[in-house]
């Protein structure tokens, strides 16, 4: 029970949290990287947490409710809610939120309860720079001998290149021919598209290209 009511607590104070992608919802959205996390996390002592971003969503991706999944996502993780019932308390049992300086000081300490703890923060090309700084911010102050990060984003931000780029980085571009793989598979498994194609044999290799040509390997 004493889980259940951890979670209920810091419900309260992060109730925005619903449209965010954290560690226990929507796992059809995970990516390779974040399964392979989760089969090597095989006791408490490594902790996990991550965020998938999405333009759709800004509304919902303010600095705070980023920092309150990672919070929310590593205190579940843990059987000592200490840390968490603590902000709950200072928060005057959750009648008001905890502000930027609480939940940063709350995931410093929760990360030192773990041997290591690996973040995860897809598509930090998907908020305005201003909230992408402001969700880094506190990152910067943990612990790097116990924290890891993977950080996704298109390649054309000045801000990540700079503030990471002592950090290794991996580019991954898209390959024509897998691109060219989609839209087959897209066609075949639309009607309208499928009878277009078969009316013009050449229309499938010109939606290719155009695709190909305007994707910029991204």
């Amino acid at each position: 029970m004493a889980g259940l009511g951890r979670e209920r607590h810091f419900s309260r104070m992060a109730a925005c949290n619903s449209q965010l992608r954290p560690l226990t919802l929507l796992t059809k959205h995970r990516s390779l990287v974040v399964d392979k996390l989760v089969e090597s996390v095989v006791d408490e002592s490594i902790g996990m947490a991550y965020i998938y971003l999405d333009y759709a969503d800004r509304k919902a991706q303010t600095a705070d409710s980023v920092i309150s999944s990672l919070v929310k996502q590593l205190s579940l993780q843990r059987k000592s809610s200490d840390n968490v019932q603590q902000l709950y308390d200072d928060c005057k049992k959750g009648k008001c939120r905890p502000d930027a300086d609480s939940l940063g000081a709350t995931l410093r300490t929760i990360c030192k309860h773990f041997k290591r703890v690996f973040l995860i923060l897809d598509a930090l090309d998907e908020c305005e720079e201003k909230v992408r700084k402001s969700i880094l911010s506190p990152l910067h102050g943990l612990d790097k001998s116990i924290c890891r990060f993977f950080l996704t984003s298109r390649p054309h931000l000045s801000d990540l290149q700079r503030d990471f780029c002592g950090s290794p980085q991996i580019e991954i571009k898209a390959n024509h021919s897998d691109i060219k793989l989609l839209i087959r598979k897209g066609i075949e498994n639309n009607t309208m598209l499928s009878v277009l194609v078969e009316e013009n044999e050449h229309l499938e290799e010109t939606i290719g290209n155009e695709i190909v040509q305007h994707a910029k390997d991204m």
